[in-house]
């Protein structure tokens, strides 16, 4: 085989953390293949010479990476190795001067995927080549595709986590080539946001895969300090993350990191030069569609503004009905209209708290409108109802509809250069023109849309890699915006909902 196909690696000494010069950076969008590998039962091929497009595809609501690579086979590797869709693909690939070591999780994208199909094979050329794509997922999705748990978990969610992680994924080779074997290759890990967790659950899965166990506890996961029931379990390139939305927005935003700023200012990006061109490159937004917006029947039809739950106890046969009105507690989360955009001021006062919603604090609804049905079993696993979180559906399950209905409000999806430090879950400023026939004569705020520009958090990117450009599409959302659309003052009166002489209280929503 190895006579026959020039094209297997031979073993290389190199220390898997040596510090390497990276590439020049030219242009916004570069990028560099350092490994594209393919470990076979006959050896480990390099195909960095037949890759003709790879697409990465991480998102904060699935719970792994996948994504294909487009072959241009001259060859005939199917044939000859074979390849039948079991195969390991390593990728480590970089933007130029940012990665430090051969492994650099942080910088690069480095990370060993299973092979799980290939598809959209065809001949050309004469049939001299052959074109293909592997599609691939992450080791981690691979294995939770075959396991199947029915064991008992109790504690706090983030140790049910932690527990469920170890007990499954935490031995998986994370970053496998020719120095990191599968015994001493980096393994994969997950970062637990907000510990130690205020909710405890106690559950049995029936023969349940680990990701479905994740989801399951994600619903009902409550932090220390954010009490929002926003988690989530989600991979990056950079590692795995079992973290709220609501608690991603304060962590950054109470220092002040803001990812990248972007502009979608075509005119400017052009004008750049010199030292300041590679810079407006990555700031440059080169085509933005509007996914969702605005619906106010929508919003109604899925409980955004308010929603009825019926908790039936399955054991003493009672159940109890509870009302929740989002205008009511939309403050006592963290938006990403709350904070200003100076480090040493973004938190904001009792005094600096605005009802700065995507909706008006009057908009009609009615509790009816979205209705809710859980069943507890008290007893059942031998908890009570003061420890276990899934026993009081009333503290989550109306609150996270609505609060991940906030994040969904208004999408955009944006294609910009791409970074291989780039990931999910991360904060960005948009700065997006606002319609003027005045514009050459305006200042920077008055172009600026104020409604759509504004603070955006990344919850999907599709890294699309060339070997001469790497093009993010991102998909970005925001909750709020940073001002209110109704100032309390301004809000209707009626006689069910007098104006508040307390300007620092939210407004009290008319409830239909």
């Amino acid at each position: 085989m190895e006579e026959e196909l020039d094209i297997f690696e031979e073993d290389v000494n190199e220390d898997a953390f040596k510090v390497r010069s990276p590439a020049k950076l030219l242009q916004a969008g570069d990028v560099v293949y350092n490994e594209v590998l393919l470990l076979t039962q006959n050896g480990i091929i390099n195909i960095q010479d037949f890759v003709v497009e790879i697409n990465i595809y991480e998102d904060m609501f699935s719970p792994c990476l996948h994504g294909n690579i487009i072959i241009r086979d001259t060859q005939n590797l199917i044939e000859k190795i074979p390849l039948i869709g079991d195969e390991v693909l390593t990728l480590d690939i970089s933007t130029p001067q940012l990665p430090q070591s051969r492994y650099d999780p942080t910088n690069c994208i480095q990370k060993s995927f299973a092979v799980y199909a290939i598809k959209n094979r065809f001949l050309a050329n004469e049939d001299k080549e052959q074109l293909f794509s592997m599609h691939f997922i992450s080791m981690e999705g691979m294995k939770d595709n075959v396991t199947y748990l029915c064991q008992k978990y109790e504690g706090t969610t983030d140790e049910v986590v932690q527990q469920v992680f170890d007990d499954n994924f935490k031995d998986l080779p994370r970053y496998r080539n020719d120095s990191n074997t599968a015994e001493n290759a980096p393994k994969t890990g997950i970062f637990i946001g907000d510990q130690p967790h205020s909710s405890k659950i106690s559950f049995l899965p029936p023969m349940w895969t680990p990701f479905q166990i994740m989801n399951y506890v994600a619903k009902r996961s409550l932090g220390a300090e954010v009490q929002a029931p926003t988690y989530l379990f989600y991979e990056t390139t950079k590692s795995f993350y079992f973290v709220s939305v609501s608690g991603l927005i304060k962590s950054q935003m109470e220092v002040g990191y803001i990812a990248n700023k972007f502009k979608y200012r075509k005119k400017e990006y052009w004008e750049q030069i010199g030292e300041g061109a590679i810079a407006a490159g990555y700031q440059h937004i080169e085509n933005l569609e509007f996914l969702t917006n605005v619906d106010v029947l929508q919003g109604q039809d899925l409980g955004h503004f308010a929603s009825s739950l019926c908790t039936l106890d399955m054991v003493n046969k009672e159940y109890v009905g509870t009302v929740y009105d989002h205008g009511f507690s939309f403050q006592e989360y963290p938006h990403l209209g709350n904070y200003k955009s100076t480090p040493s001021s973004v938190v904001p006062t009792k005094e600096e708290k605005k009802y700065n919603s995507i909706f008006p604090a009057d908009v009609i609804r009615s509790s009816d409108s979205k209705v809710f049905v859980e069943t507890i079993h008290k007893g059942v696993l031998d908890g009570t109802d003061d420890d276990l979180i899934n026993l009081h559906p009333e503290k989550y399950v109306q609150q996270r509809n609505s609060l991940f209905a906030d994040i969904s409000t208004l999408k955009l999806k944006i294609t910009v250069p791409g970074r291989t430090n780039m990931e999910v879950g991360t904060i960005i400023d948009l700065d997006y023109p606002s319609v003027s026939s005045n514009r050459d004569n305006s200042s920077t705020e008055e172009i600026r849309d104020k409604w759509v520009s504004g603070y955006y958090m990344i919850t999907a990117i599709h890294h699309q890699i060339t070997k001469l450009r790497h093009n993010a599409i991102l998909e970005i959302a925001k909750d709020s915006y940073l001002n209110e659309l109704v100032s309390m003052e301004e809000a209707p009166q009626t006689e069910e909902n007098p104006a508040e002489t307390d300007t620092t209280n939210p407004p009290k929503p008319t409830t239909k």
